[in-house]
């Protein structure tokens, strides 16, 4: 039963399966270090902080685009042209 508590938890705080995977076993590990999973946690950290700081780079490219937009009856949409790779002026 805690094992599935550990991977149900561990799944709702980011971990993927295979980050899963070794957790339960250093779960069912009675020589295990708590240093191992400090340090896979320091690292899920990491690679969270990354896709956050990737996620504010395109919200900021997006909300780029959302200002160059008229956003009326015009068919000439400064969104569609950038990611067509075009530029209007």
């Amino acid at each position: 039963m805690e094992e599935l508590t550990l991977l149900k938890q561990a799944r709702e705080v980011g971990f993927t399966l295979k980050e899963c995977r070794k957790l339960l076993e250093l779960f069912c590990n009675p020589r295990r270090h708590s240093a191992d999973i400090k340090a896979a946690t320091l690292n899920k950290i990491s690679e969270i902080e990354k896709t956050i700081t990737e996620l504010n780079l395109i919200r900021d490219s997006l909300l780029s685009l959302v200002a160059s937009c008229p956003g009326d009856d015009n068919a000439k949409c400064p969104i569609i042209y950038h990611l067509v790779g075009h530029h209007v002026d």
